[in-house]
C-alpha cells in the first residue's frame, strides 16, 4: 500500500490544500453585498420619490445623490480601486 501512495496512486476524495478561490469568494461576496446593498437603496428611494414620501418630508436631495453613490460604487470596482 506504501507504494501506492507514494507514487501517487492512491486518489483521496478531500482535497490535499485547500482552495485559494475559497477564501477570495468570502470577500468577493462582501463587495457584492455592497452591490446589492446600493441597488436596493436605488428602488426604496424611487418609490419613496415616486410615492410622495420624499417631497412631503423635503428630502428629495436623495434622488440626486443616491444615483451618485451608486455610479461610485460600479465605476470603482471597474477600476479595481476597491479591494
Amino acid at each position: 500500500m506504501k507504494f501506492f501512495h507514494d507514487h501517487g496512486f492512491i486518489l483521496s476524495l478531500q482535497p490535499s490544500e485547500p482552495s485559494p478561490a475559497r477564501g477570495s469568494d468570502i470577500k468577493n461576496g462582501g463587495l457584492l453585498m455592497v452591490f446589492y446593498l446600493m441597488y436596493a437603496l436605488a428602488v426604496i428611494v424611487l418609490i419613496l420619490h415616486f410615492t410622495g414620501v420624499l417631497a412631503r418630508r423635503n428630502m428629495e436631495w436623495l434622488v440626486l445623490t443616491t444615483p451618485v453613490i451608486v455610479f461610485a460604487v460600479i465605476i470603482l470596482d471597474y477600476l479595481n480601486l476597491i479591494p
